[in-house]
């Protein structure tokens, strides 16, 4: 009896472990630990764990959501390429693939429902696991190593390496590294851009529109009162508007009518309704996209279009996203509704409103939702444009400033960027005048509505370093952040586009599994082999430096010394050396006499050579065709006492 007594409970305990096991693996419990976890299943987020398993990670790619692919499978078709020779390595084999499905060599424009194929695809073709419907809910550190995250739902991944790829910066904000977000003053960081904008670019309303209502005191909907004392250049924690690039088709065959919100209130509308009912405005229903008729949609493949803002009121709710950065996640589904709420709003509202002129509401009549997307979610995106959110605060900042101050980092280089610092308007103010205004807006005596944010300006061709991606080192030792880099709100503007992301999202996994191999627990991620990394991304295709066109630096000038003799001017004569720390511009050459920035100086501006003074007026000039070295002879007397002087050139050193 106590034989088959003990044979029972063994069996029983056996079958207790076979269903405890059963429930953790229906449940998703993760037992095993990671070499690297990458948290956010965004376009960036899958190069980042394709590239590091392509090196021989154990990689898990948590997805908050249950659609891959980020913005590029939720509606941007339309990708915001800048110049495309910027695009290579692993961004520019999805394009490929994107091309191959119709029939071209390269296709930057894309379905969403092809680019979700793509990328699936693609994480099908690797060791990565796919884990999804996984928000992060809490992180576990020993000192600032990061050992594990929790989720929602209580599963637990461990990791070696832990990537944030998400837009929000989830994951790095519950690991305790410095972030923020909105706008920087223009004088944090020494930027035009930043901060609190006087001037805008584009989707400005041109003419004056009271926003106010019959009392000419309640404001209309749609607007905000300006904040008192608001200055150019000042701080705040607004951010640029978010919206759905939704598909919409003309046609017939492929429409879904575009939806009514059951909260629609024709009410809400009535800026919108005394904007475009403005004859001048009403008659131009066909305006480009990015003009004054609130549509913009740019094609993409077969026969449909990428429909995102164009003009003073369009797709862009515009600050409706201030709070949804540091939002918890409850916080975040009301705004991602309210955002929907007013698209489809203002989507019903120009196809039917009967104030609009007809040709305006044919033209929005024409259109509808393309019926083969986003099929599980009634033809609507499951993922709203967060255009910025948070970002890591690093021991270096990305602002607008770096492209131009270093637009190469040689090994240092993780890719390259070229498109705009772009961000859509923050704010729509209701200004009783220009004075409350700061004097912006269009030339009208009374009230209107003014657009306040919007950037559009290029930095040109540059170079993406390493360092962007890191936190400081006393915060987080293993985590990497290539969604919500260490960049200020302009220079972020710039990073934030798809391929970008794609690129930095590659760059990641290669430094992942580069520290993933280390074996020690000390290891900063920061300290890893720039020189590897730059090694293996080159073997992966990844264009840097010269290959994206970017020339490299200036090389410095040669250290010379010249004997200057025979000046009528007392105190010009003597030696004079090359001094880099007082030239006006790199690589232009610039010598002062026995080393004293005090002193006579030999230059050359506007075309012609200089011996002068810095506290007093030209003394002697030079016309030498020679941009690098100034002449020995033809000098003249340009506003000193003659005679002129000769120059002899006695010593060189550092010669290119």
């Amino acid at each position: 009896l106590e034989s088959k007594m003990a044979t029972l409970t063994t069996l029983t305990a056996l079958l207790y472990c076979l269903v405890s096991f059963s429930i953790a693996i229906q449940q998703g419990v993760q037992s095993d630990e990671y070499d690297v976890v990458v948290y956010g299943a965004t376009s960036g987020g899958i190069m980042a764990a394709v590239a590091a398993s392509k090196l021989g990670s154990k990689v898990a790619l948590l997805d908050p959501g249950h659609r891959i692919g980020g913005m590029t499978t939720g509606g941007l078709g339309k990708t915001d390429v800048g110049n495309p020779q910027v695009i290579g390595g692993m961004a520019l084999q999805f394009y490929k693939m994107n091309g191959a499905h119709y029939n071209k060599s390269v296709e930057y424009d894309v379905e969403a429902s092809v680019a979700l194929a793509l990328f699936e695809k693609i994480i099908k073709g690797t060791t990565v696991t796919l884990v999804q419907n996984a928000l992060v809910a809490s992180v576990q550190k020993s000192g600032p190593r990061l050992t594990s995250l929790t989720t929602v739902d209580g599963r637990t991944f461990l990791g070696k390496t832990f990537v944030d790829a998400s837009y929000e910066g989830d994951l790095m904000a519950r690991s305790g590294v410095s972030y923020t977000y909105g706008r920087e003053s223009s004088s944090q960081y020494n930027e035009s851009l930043n901060g609190y904008r006087d001037s805008n670019e584009g989707h400005e309303f041109g003419v004056a529109v009271n926003p106010f209502a019959a009392d000419n005191k309640t404001l209309l909907p749609m607007v905000v009162a300006p904040t008192p004392n608001m200055t150019v250049g000042m701080a705040d924690k607004k951010v640029q508007s978010y919206n759905f690039r939704v598909c919409v088709t003309t046609n017939k065959d492929n429409q879904v009518p575009f939806p009514k919100p059951a909260n629609y209130d024709p009410a809400y509308w009535e800026l919108a309704r005394r904007y475009f009912t403005i004859p001048e405005i009403a008659s131009k229903a066909n305006a480009p996209c990015g003009n004054v008729a609130g549509y913009c949609g740019g094609s993409i493949p077969n026969n449909k279009q990428d429909l995102n803002n164009g003009g003073p009121i369009s797709t862009d709710f515009v600050g409706g996203a201030h709070n949804y950065p540091d939002a918890n996640y409850s916080e975040r589904e009301q705004i991602f509704q309210a955002h929907k709420d007013y698209m489809q709003g203002f989507l019903w509202f120009m196809s039917n409103d009967e104030a609009l002129s007809p040709a305006l509401k044919a033209k929005f009549q024409s259109f509808g939702l393309c019926k083969d997307e986003f099929v599980d979610s009634d033809n609507w995106p499951t993922q709203m444009y967060v255009r910025e959110a948070r970002r890591m605060v690093g021991d270096k900042i990305f602002t607008q400033n770096t492209p131009s101050e270093t637009r190469t980092w040689g090994n240092a280089s993780i890719g390259c960027g070229s498109y705009n610092f772009d961000s859509h308007t923050a704010e729509r103010l209701a200004c009783a005048s220009s004075l409350e205004c700061n004097g912006v807006g269009p030339k009208a005596s009374g009230a209107y509505a003014w657009n306040e944010g919007d950037v559009e300006t290029g930095p040109g061709i540059y170079d993406i370093p390493i360092w962007v991606l890191f936190p400081k080192k006393e915060e987080a030792i293993n985590l990497l952040v290539g969604a919500s880099p260490s960049a200020s709100h302009i220079g972020m503007s710039t990073l934030r586009m798809e391929p970008q992301f794609m690129i930095m999202g590659q760059s990641v996994g290669v430094i992942s599994a580069i520290y993933a191999m280390n074996k020690s627990d000390s290891a900063l991620i920061q300290d890893v082999d720039v020189d590897a990394v730059h090694s293996h991304l080159l073997q992966q295709g990844q264009l840097m430096g010269a290959a994206c066109g970017i020339a490299p630096p200036a090389p410095p000038p040669p250290i010379e010394t010249y004997m200057v003799n025979g000046a009528g001017m007392n105190g010009v004569n003597g030696n004079y050396t090359t001094d880099p720390s007082q030239q006006r511009d790199p690589g232009e050459p610039f010598l002062t006499k026995d080393g004293d920035p005090g002193a006579y100086q030999i230059y050359r501006i506007k075309g012609k050579w200089r011996i002068a003074k810095s506290s007093v007026a030209v003394y002697y000039e030079a016309s030498g065709l020679n941009q690098m070295q100034p002449p020995t002879t033809g000098w003249v007397v340009a506003n000193g006492t003659a005679p002129a002087p000769t120059l002899k050139r006695v010593a060189i050193v550092n010669s290119q």
